[in-house]
């Protein structure tokens, strides 16, 4: 009786624990903001837009009916790879080209692939989100991606759905 007990007390107390240091997360209704405010900011219909996590787990996604299917997976590589290293992803470009690309447009010449089901993708067009912790420190929290443009319409767009993202800090 009395592990029985002891458990039920211990269950009971799990859920009071403190997140203290934690940065606050992105929302689904946050990631949905973002997408229609990076969708908003492209010149044409042809945008994928992907809000991933500070693991790079998706949190929402657009893909409107006339966008090409290669921004689909270019724009997910891009939010892991922001996500993950806390940068955007025009900063390693130039780094981990593996091979000069004919098409500048087209960028899975960029897209490598790593432990289990998640790409990399090196190009324009991906940035981190980051809040500041209750510890006043600034963490990654996610990141947005877009493809599907040419790789400074990709960036413009990430942009403006960071800003919003931002913005809800």
């Amino acid at each position: 009786m009395k592990k029985f007990l002891m458990a039920s007390v211990f269950v009971a107390v799990v859920p009071n624990v403190s997140y203290a240091g934690m940065a606050p997360q992105i929302t689904l209704e946050q990631a949905q903001k973002a997408i229609k405010a990076a969708l908003a900011a492209s010149p044409e219909d042809t945008m994928s837009v992907w809000v991933v996590d500070k693991d790079g787990v998706p949190i929402a996604m657009a893909h409107p009916n006339c966008a090409p299917t290669i921004g689909v997976s270019g724009a997910l590589g891009k939010a892991v790879v922001s996500a993950y290293f806390g940068a955007p992803s025009l900063n390693f470009d130039p780094r981990f080209t593996p091979q000069p690309n004919p098409n500048p447009t087209i960028t899975m010449a960029n897209t490598w692939k790593v432990s289990g089901w998640e790409p990399m993708n090196f190009a324009k067009g991906g940035v981190p989100i980051k809040r500041m912790d209750h510890d006043n420190n600034l963490d990654t929290v996610g990141a947005i991606a877009c493809g599907g443009g040419t790789p400074d319409q990709d960036q413009t767009c990430a942009d403006a759905g960071a800003a919003v993202l931002n913005a809800s800090n």
